[in-house]
Order: C-alpha cells, then sequence, then structure tokens
C-alpha cells in the first residue's frame, strides 16, 4: 500500500475500500491507526498522504 499512496500521492478511504475489499469501519479504522502511528497523515476528509520523513516519527530512534 505505501508504494500504491507513493506512486499516486495520496488514498481516499473508498481507494483502501476497493484495493483491500474491506468495510467502511474497517478502512477507517486502518487509515487512524496509521496516522497515529505517524505513517500517514490526513489532509483531508477520507484523503491520506505519506508523511515526508522529517515529519514522520519513524525517523526518530
Amino acid at each position: 500500500m505505501v508504494l500504491y499512496v507513493k506512486g499516486k500521492g495520496s488514498i481516499t478511504n473508498k481507494e483502501y475500500r476497493e484495493l483491500f475489499k474491506v468495510s467502511r469501519i474497517t478502512a477507517t479504522r486502518d487509515l487512524s491507526a496509521l496516522v497515529k502511528l505517524g505513517i500517514f497523515e490526513r489532509v483531508e476528509k477520507g484523503r491520506y498522504k505519506l508523511k515526508t520523513p522529517h515529519e514522520s516519527n519513524m525517523s526518530q530512534p
């Protein structure tokens, strides 16, 4: 999925549901978890993008 978002620039809740064949609730929960982990950021309602390395908590030791 990260490669998909890298190539496209962002992913919507609907695209996530179609890619992974999950319900709206599951997609929202999954995407929210990725935001909490610092991998994605929510840029508008229902749209998410990868955080840049300097924004991501993952770049910190």
